[in-house]
């Protein structure tokens, strides 16, 4: 059963917020069980449902959760919380079985990614309120969509929630990925996150429109940065001319997935793959591109630092930027919270003085349907795509 919890909170206050913080509470909450869920009723009268952690070593001691019918305990309320994430995504996404279903407070389950492929559905539980019911959320997610479910925790969040380890499962040793009508066979062993960044799928189709309304015959030299499966530089290899060499760079081992994703593919274009940290590359490559795509994997992990990743972002901008050719394509991601357009496109257009570029916006994206997000101020929302089109002058 949901229990009661009276504070001396005032409701107008986090009327609109989901958190609250152990220095805004009045009440001790020592006493409750970590993960418990309770009716927190407000100063006025007024509730709202919330999960409470006392053991928490960095971040908020409540989480709200908005509930738009009435349950009597936490198994009904997960239920249904589950059924409406998976009609959203069904609703969105009807032909494809290669989502994010579940996107923590977005889906009013914080704490809790869900990520589904072809072949399987890989489960992230880093909340204490839900992660006492992790066996049945597995089983729910099982039964509904008929498919093997998989736990892969990130063991550094569930040790701030206070929550223990487990061994993390053996999943398949090939993760099947359908992304924009082109596949991708990801090792086990390759897995990154919670297992594909579906996030920027709609930004990669987007490219690949734009690539396929173009005239590209220019394009010889291409160049997918931070690259990971390939996803971007198989997107625009779909719709660029077989002539084209596609550079894949990257710090980790991911020779032969991006081999075997070509081939999966039929892709008759020339293609290589370097391992090697992508400033170094940059630094030393004497090619000069008409395709440059770069989406740096998160420059910094707190809103706090955004200091230090608009360091990061200068720096990569200025090494992109000196090995565009007279004219250029250039694709620039960001996954950074706190990082706006404004700050992306602030640097692009200061730094092309010092080597004498024209730059023009051709496309903005955002990240895609099955990572929800409120408002451009919710911290939800991350994901920002940027096509320019790049001259010299």
């Amino acid at each position: 059963m949901i229990i009661n919890l009276q504070t001396s909170l005032e409701y107008n206050k986090y009327k609109s917020k989901s958190v609250v913080y152990s220095k805004e509470l009045n009440e001790s909450i020592k006493s409750f069980i970590p993960g418990q869920w309770c009716n927190l009723l407000f100063k006025n009268g007024e509730k709202k449902i919330a999960i409470i952690n006392n053991q928490v070593i960095q971040g908020p001691v409540i989480r709200f959760i908005n509930c738009f019918e009435s349950y009597q305990n936490e198994i009904d309320f997960i239920s249904a919380l589950i059924k409406i994430a998976i009609n959203k995504r069904n609703m969105l996404y009807p032909n494809s079985c290669s989502r994010r279903l579940i996107y923590g407070d977005s889906d009013n389950m914080p704490g809790v990614i869900v990520d589904q492929f072809e072949n399987c559905i890989l489960l992230q539980i880093n909340s204490a309120g839900f992660d006492l019911y992790r066996d049945f959320i597995k089983e729910e997610l099982s039964s509904l969509l008929n498919s093997d479910v998989y736990f892969y925790d990130n063991q550094n969040y569930r040790k701030n929630e206070g929550l223990p380890n487990f061994k993390i499962p053996k999943i398949p040793d090939n993760i099947k990925v359908i992304e924009n009508k082109i596949s991708y066979i990801i090792p086990s062993e390759n897995i990154q996150k919670i297992g594909y960044y579906f996030d920027h799928r709609e930004n990669r189709e987007k490219l690949k429109n734009k690539l396929g309304q173009y005239d590209t015959s220019n394009i010889q030299n291409a160049l997918d940065l931070f690259c990971y499966s390939g996803s971007w530089g198989l997107n625009a290899l779909s719709v660029l001319n077989k002539d084209v060499t596609m550079e894949f760079v990257d710090q980790g081992d991911f020779c032969e997935l991006i081999n075997s994703s070509i081939k999966e593919n039929g892709y008759l274009s020339k293609y290589s793959f370097t391992r090697s940290d992508v400033f170094k590359f940059l630094d030393h490559t004497k090619t000069k591109y008409q395709l440059i795509i770069s989406d740096p994997p998160a420059f910094s992990k707190r809103i706090e630092n955004r200091k230090q990743a608009l360091v990061g972002y200068r720096k990569l901008i200025n090494k992109v930027l000196n090995v565009t050719d007279k004219k250029c394509f250039w694709a620039l991601g960001s996954c950074t919270h706190g990082i706006s357009f404004e700050d992306l496109d602030g640097i692009v257009n200061e730094v092309k003085v010092k080597y004498n570029r024209k730059v023009q916006m051709l496309d903005i994206g955002i990240q895609g349907g099955d990572h929800p997000f409120s408002s451009l101020r919710d911290n939800n929302f991350y994901i920002k795509y940027i096509l320019y089109y790049v001259e010299e002058i």
